[in-house]
């Protein structure tokens, strides 16, 4: 049987999802759509998000509190994204989600 390592030795790994890009469909004038998303620990170590950058306009960000804890082992936080377009046509903007994960950047979205 293998060892274990020390709690302090083990390294948080997060998931976000969705993730990468992001439709959030057809949006009617006047209307909302809201997109939730998750950060999950996928592994034993926990970490916080320090981090949720504000999309550009007609997205508008609903964040826990920062820095919001993970815990390791399938611990989670969730945020929302909501689009209310003021004008017809296509609608983008990206996010960045960031953690205090040694060595690991900020996670982008595309909306």
């Amino acid at each position: 049987m293998q060892p274990s390592l020390p709690s302090a030795m083990i390294l948080p790994q997060a998931a976000l999802t969705p993730g990468g890009s992001v439709d959030l469909g057809p949006i009617c004038l006047g209307q909302s759509k809201v997109q939730p998303f998750s950060v999950l620990a996928n592994a034993e170590g926990s970490f916080k998000i320090v981090g949720i950058s504000s999309p550009d306009l007609p997205f508008t960000l609903v964040a826990p509190a920062l820095p919001a804890d993970v815990q390791g082992s399938g611990g989670t936080s969730s945020f929302e994204i909501r689009a209310q377009p003021t004008a017809t046509g296509a609608l983008a903007s990206s996010i960045d989600v960031t953690t205090d994960i040694p060595n690991a950047g900020p996670r982008t979205i595309s909306l």
